[in-house]
């Protein structure tokens, strides 16, 4: 049984560089146990705790970018990923295992997600609603408000 070899390696992007790992991982191809999509590097903890602060130092900035601009950028993600559509399912079909036609969908997903939050990122106004207090209201108002980490499940992101 031969193994097909990749030479996609990815690493962690840390404030513009990229930073091996400490440990690598494959991703296998489930329908192909031979098939090795892409090497990850593992990030330990202190990789993680550097990512962290350097983007808390970068949040600094980034939350004083006018909302507009910050729109601008998730809406040219959102092309960048509608022109690599075909490309991009093709990858997850291939990693996941899931149907292509399946894949697509979930590629347009994320180009609907992104569109949507292009609108919202413009929305930074609250709310006033009455409150059950008398002689009250309840406002809201939106700002960004820092670094946070997320796991999500690698069957649909």
């Amino acid at each position: 049984m031969t193994t097909k070899k990749t030479d996609l390696r990815y690493a962690a992007f840390i404030a513009g560089e990229w930073v091996k790992g400490t440990k690598e991982f494959q991703s296998i191809n489930p329908a192909d146990s031979r098939d090795v999509v892409a090497v990850f590097a593992e990030a330990d903890k202190v990789t993680v705790r550097e990512a962290a602060q350097t983007d808390r130092q970068t949040f600094k900035a980034w939350s004083k970018t006018p909302a507009p601009v910050r729109a601008g950028i998730i809406g040219n993600y959102g092309k960048l990923v509608e022109r690599n559509k075909v490309a991009l399912a093709k990858v997850l079909s291939r990693e996941i295992g899931k149907p292509y036609r399946e894949a697509l969908g979930e590629i347009q997903e994320a180009v609907d997600t992104a569109d949507f939050f292009v609108s919202e990122g413009r929305r930074l106004y609250g709310q006033t609603v009455p409150s059950e207090m008398p002689n009250k209201e309840l406002y809201t108002y939106r700002r960004p408000i820092g670094v946070f980490g997320c796991m999500t499940a690698c069957n649909f992101p």
